[in-house]
C-alpha cells in the first residue's frame, strides 16, 4: 500500500502544495468567525496578508536571498524569454 509519504518522497514541491491546500482549508473554515464577533472583515484579510510574510521569508531563505534578488531584479526575468 502506498502512503502519502511515499508519494511526496523526492518531490518536496508536492508536500508544500498539499500543505498549502490544507492551510487554505483551515483558513476558509475559520475566517468567518472573527467577523461574527465584531472584527472588521477587512482586517481579517490584513491579518492574513501579514501571516504570509513568514512563509515568504522562509521560501526566499531556502532558495538563497541572492538568487531570488537576482531573478527579481534582472531584466531577463521581467522582459520575457532571452532572444
Amino acid at each position: 500500500m502506498t502512503g502519502v509519504g511515499d508519494i511526496v518522497h523526492g518531490k518536496p514541491w508536492l508536500f508544500y502544495a498539499l500543505l498549502t491546500t490544507l492551510f487554505w482549508g483551515v483558513w476558509g473554515a475559520f475566517a468567518g468567525l472573527p467577523t461574527e464577533h465584531g472584527f472588521p472583515e477587512t482586517l481579517v484579510y490584513v491579518v492574513w496578508a501579514l501571516t504570509m510574510i513568514p512563509p515568504a521569508l522562509y521560501a526566499l531563505a531556502r532558495v538563497g536571498w541572492a538568487q531570488a534578488a537576482r531573478c527579481c531584479c534582472s531584466t531577463r526575468c521581467t522582459s520575457g524569454p532571452p532572444t
